[in-house]
């Protein structure tokens, strides 16, 4: 069995299986969008462009044109890492769990006695 089949059988989701984009796909992505970037509309770099999944392909975004935008590196970087923090936003925070071990206990804090600090040259009296 493949970690994508575990994965689908743990999941019960069919996620596409090819994640880029086809050559096809991304002229058809410059074409609808007029050679500009879909968030900043401003004209594409050709050394710069990022082909993106509106639906993250993660989360059972398809690899189709109507799921595809072309972006300019600036504004893919701002739009992953956007997703990423929605993410790590939404998870539920766990409770924390109490323990059950006899050896887990918290102590107030101690206050220590002042201590002499030794005189003369070798300390302690030793020289």
């Amino acid at each position: 069995m493949t970690i994508l089949s575990a994965w689908k059988k743990q999941n019960n989701k069919e996620r596409d299986t090819r994640r880029s984009f086809t050559a096809s796909q991304k002229k058809q992505l410059q074409y609808q969008q007029g050679g500009k970037c879909a968030m900043c509309k401003k004209p594409l770099d050709p050394r710069d462009i990022e082909y993106d999944h509106k639906k993250a392909w993660a989360d059972g975004g398809r690899t189709t044109i109507v799921n595809g935008r072309a972006l300019c590196g600036s504004c893919h970087n701002k739009a992953s890492h956007g997703q990423h923090l929605n993410k790590v936003e939404k998870k539920p925070k766990k409770p924390a769990k109490k323990s059950t071990s006899p050896f887990d206990v918290s102590l107030p804090p101690m206050e220590l006695p002042k201590m002499k600090t030794p005189k003369g040259k070798g300390g302690f009296g030793l020289f």
